[in-house]
């Protein structure tokens, strides 16, 4: 998702309709800024563990 972009994004969307895109892409943007400036502020942390949640989430309604 951080290499991929928006349209990774979208994919996990149908996936996860419940997901807040909003915040996910937003986590994705931070993601991959951080890997552009060669930083590690938690953000690629932040997104795996909003997946994480999502999927979760996902699986427990199915």
């Amino acid at each position: 998702m951080i290499t991929e972009g928006d349209s990774v994004v979208g994919e996990f969307f149908n996936y996860c309709p419940s997901a807040d895109m909003q915040h996910l892409r937003n986590l994705a943007r931070n993601a991959r800024k951080d890997v552009e400036k060669q930083k590690n502020t938690g953000q690629a942390r932040k997104l795996f563990r909003y997946l994480r949640e999502c999927i979760d989430d996902a699986e427990a309604t199915n």
